[in-house]
This record gives structure tokens, C-alpha cells and sequence, in this order.
């Protein structure tokens, strides 16, 4: 199977609404203000990360050219994608994808 078992997996993150779950925070809020900073959230969304979303995204572009156009992906495809890969990429491009998930 081309899909990866990342070691970054969301329930290993310390994200806040995880560690509102775990009892250790007092509010899942994300520190940009947003109520509850999500792997989504995280990822996808937060203005505090858009200059890395930004080299993530232009990294991804150059890896995959033309062959993947994010914006008609619904936000947990996006994730899985970012941090699982594709059926539709072979394992070493999904092994990229994750290593620049992780490296933006």
C-alpha cells in the first residue's frame, strides 16, 4: 500500500484542544484567537503558520506539478493527504510529501 503509518500522527500532537482533552489546559483555543486549535486548524487554517503553509503548499506544487489542486479537497482530505499520502502517488512520493509536511 502507497499510504504511510506516520509517526506524526494528530494524537501525538500537542495542539490545545488535545491537551483540553488530556485535562492540562484550561480552553482548546488556538493561541490566533480561533475556539479550538484542530489538526485542520493547525495545518490548514491558522493565520500563525501561513508563511510555512505557504512554502508547504509551494514545495508540494514543485513535487507534484500539476497533478493535485488542493482547493477541491474537503479539509480532511487535506490532512490525510498531508500526513497519510495518496493511493494515487507512489510510496516515495508520499514519503516526500510527509517529509515536507514536516520540514515546512
Amino acid at each position: 500500500t502507497p499510504f504511510l503509518r506516520s509517526p506524526c500522527t494528530p494524537s501525538h500532537w500537542y495542539l490545545q484542544s488535545e491537551l483540553f482533552t488530556r485535562g492540562l489546559l484550561n480552553s482548546p483555543a488556538c493561541t490566533c484567537g480561533y475556539q479550538c486549535e484542530t489538526v485542520s486548524h493547525y495545518l490548514l487554517h491558522c493565520p500563525t503558520y501561513n508563511a510555512q503553509r505557504s512554502t508547504l503548499h509551494g514545495k508540494l506544487s514543485r513535487l507534484l506539478g500539476h497533478t493535485l489542486d488542493l482547493s477541491v479537497l474537503s479539509d480532511n482530505a487535506k490532512v490525510f493527504l498531508l500526513l497519510r499520502g495518496s493511493s494515487v502517488y507512489s510510496y516515495v512520493v508520499n514519503t516526500k510529501i510527509l517529509s515536507i509536511t514536516q520540514n515546512a
